[in-house]
Formats: C-alpha cells, structure tokens, sequence
C-alpha cells in the first residue's frame, strides 16, 4: 500500500550528534587570559602580574558577596576568626562585607572604568564589543582596560 523512501532513515538531522562539541559549546577563556597575550606598544606583556593579581581579588570579592562562596573560601579576609560555630552564624555579615570591598574598588574605578571591568568580568566580554560598547577606537580598548587594572591595583595596594 505504502512505499517507505530509503532517504527517510538517513537524514542528517536523524543521526546523533557528533562527540566534537560546536565551538560556540565549548567554554570560553577566562577573561584576563585573551588579554595576557597582547603586547603593549613598548613591546613588552600588556599586563603584569599586579594586574592579574588585583583583578582576581576583585573576582574573589564578588563571588564571596554575591554568588554561593566556594567552600575553601578564606572568611578572615572580611574578619572571620577560626571558630566554625561563630562563622555559621556571621556568614551574612562576611558576605556583606565582600559586597562592600567589591562595590568600593568598582567605585573607585569610577563609571566607565569601573563598569567595563565589571562587565569584562561578570560578562567575560571581548575587546572588540568592549570597544564598540564604549565608543573606543580600535586599539583603545586594551589600553582603557590596563588603565583600570592598574587603578585597581594602586587601590588594593598592590
């Protein structure tokens, strides 16, 4: 009565998918790293390590005070003591206190400074939308984002 096409078990959308996962699947680098491996105008590395360093505190800060705190995370920072009981019961106030540390070096930043490396770090952006996000010509947006790097490193003291 019916005939069965041979091309029906053999669509492509049919077979399983391939092992290779698509590359927009596969995790992206971690901010900071796409930037290591620019070089400045001198010729030398764009950033440095104090660079590296204060933009990992900032992370810290932001995921100790905003999203569920790793369980190594280093309460005493924020003036935790080692007692276990005691810090049950002041975890708020630690995490209030990182959201405060995070919050004053953004501040500190100011606003475009400030919000792009929020944005750089929250988001993972790129340099080019970073670049047409805040009107930068090509080229200006790796030197506006050492500029705030280097801001947040004199705050942190590093």
């Amino acid at each position: 009565m019916f005939k069965l096409l041979p091309s029906i078990g053999s669509r492509r959308d049919a077979q399983p998918p391939a092992s290779n996962p698509a590359p927009s699947e596969t995790l992206a680098p971690r901010p900071l790293s796409a930037l290591a491996r620019l070089k400045s105008t001198e010729g030398g590395p764009l950033l440095q390590m104090r660079h590296k360093t204060a933009f990992e505190t900032l992370a810290s800060d932001f995921r100790a005070g905003f999203v569920a705190a790793p369980a190594g995370t280093d309460w005493r920072a924020f003036g935790a003591d080692g007692n276990p009981a005691r810090l049950r019961i002041d975890e708020p106030m630690f995490r209030l206190k990182a959201r405060a540390a995070y919050e004053g070096a953004i501040c500190h930043l100011g606003h475009p400074s400030g919000d792009m490396i929020r944005r750089l770090m929250q988001e993972g952006l790129t340099l080019p939308v970073l670049e047409r996000d805040y009107g930068l010509s090509r080229g200006q947006g790796k030197v506006a984002v050492r500029d705030a790097l280097e801001r947040l490193a004199t705050y942190y003291g590093l």
